[in-house]
């Protein structure tokens, strides 16, 4: 049988910017050519805004597997037995907030 993956973040159904490794391919060396523009200065790059679930059913349809996302508040993600959590908990309701953007 298959698998299930699950993916467990407090991101509720925000969408998030995401990019491919061939996204970065095109993009990266177009900005280290223009170094003199970009030296010193941090570059957002998003190709798309998807949610955890697109994330969750793009994951089962390149790995065959079976994935869910499963929601966590900010506090659930902070309680986990894992290291950074709170600061991971942080992040996810930063990318979530409109601030983000």
């Amino acid at each position: 049988g298959q698998t299930q993956w699950t993916i467990s973040a407090c991101l509720g159904d925000a969408k998030i910017d995401m990019c491919s490794v061939s996204d970065l391919a095109y993009i990266v060396p177009k900005l280290l050519e223009a170094r003199e523009i970009y030296d010193g200065y941090n570059v957002k790059v998003s190709a798309e805004k998807i949610s955890m679930e697109e994330v969750a059913e793009t994951f089962a349809d390149l790995f065959g597997k079976d994935c869910i996302y499963n929601p966590l508040t900010v506090e659930e993600m902070a309680s986990m037995d894992i290291p950074g959590a709170d600061a991971f908990g942080q992040m996810c309701q930063f990318l979530a907030s409109p601030f983000s953007s």
